[in-house]
């Protein structure tokens, strides 16, 4: 009676603490849903101060695969032009550098609590190469919602990206 008691225990937390199945396709079909090409309809941040503005990196461009791989480029659309390329003068290229952020990584999805977690492994800025980013996510038909976390921007107490689906023949 005894062993089967122990054996009954031990099948039921095994239950309990595996990982259901359920959530793991719920995962999957979430994962599917950032599948595809996304254009930057606008990045907000809400100021320390209560205050929200548009961030200054408002063109941007978005790519998830279907084997977890996923990178994006934001831009400043008034970056000056270099005034004689292909070289930029030193200050020309530290705009060029401040005014754009591109990254590329793997990235899961957790269906769960609404988060998609990624792993920068190239980038424009260095310190950034190894860094695990948490996003919360939404999507609203062929709109996705990111929040970025309290403080990761800067001066901020959260940031908002919205993205549109990019249809076949990149129209929208």
């Amino acid at each position: 009676m005894l062993r089967r008691q122990s054996l009954l225990l031990t099948v039921l937390a095994c239950a309990l603490t595996a990982p259901s199945s359920a959530a793991h396709v719920q995962s999957a079909d979430a994962a599917k849903q950032f599948v595809g090409a996304w254009k930057l309809v606008s990045w907000t941040d809400r100021m320390l101060d209560g205050t929200t503005s548009a961030n200054r990196h408002s063109v941007g461009s978005g790519i998830f695969s279907d084997s977890n791989r996923l990178c994006a480029m934001f831009m400043d659309p008034n970056r000056p032009k270099w005034a004689a390329p292909p070289v930029p003068t030193a200050d020309e290229a530290l705009t060029a550098l401040t005014g754009s952020i591109g990254f590329c990584g793997t990235y899961r999805v957790h269906a769960t609590d609404g988060t998609l977690e990624y792993r920068v492994d190239v980038a424009d800025r260095p310190n950034t190469i190894g860094v695990d980013r948490k996003r919360w996510f939404t999507f609203d038909g062929d709109r996705l919602t990111l929040r970025i976390k309290p403080g990761e921007v800067p001066g901020t107490s959260e940031s908002e990206l919205v993205w549109e689906r990019v249809r076949e023949g990149g129209r929208q």
